[in-house]
């Protein structure tokens, strides 16, 4: 990957980082137990969450990386 391809795939991980947080109920006090089945964020922990979270976005990103190859 070249530095242009390099910056798009951060952006796109930090938007999927974002996105999933807000999703899970990382960012938001309000638990919203439907958006975080469809994201497989299952438990009340918050540190589950994050994890979960966490998990997803690395697969997330992954798919994004093996585009560019």
């Amino acid at each position: 990957m070249d530095n242009i391809q390099q910056r798009e795939t951060l952006g796109l991980f930090l938007r999927f980082t974002s996105i999933c947080q807000v999703r899970c109920g990382v960012l938001s006090s309000k638990d919203d137990v439907l958006t975080k089945e469809n994201h497989q964020c299952l438990g009340n922990s918050y540190t589950l969450s994050i994890e979960k979270c966490t998990n997803h976005l690395i697969d997330s990103f992954r798919k994004v990386q093996d585009a560019y190859k």
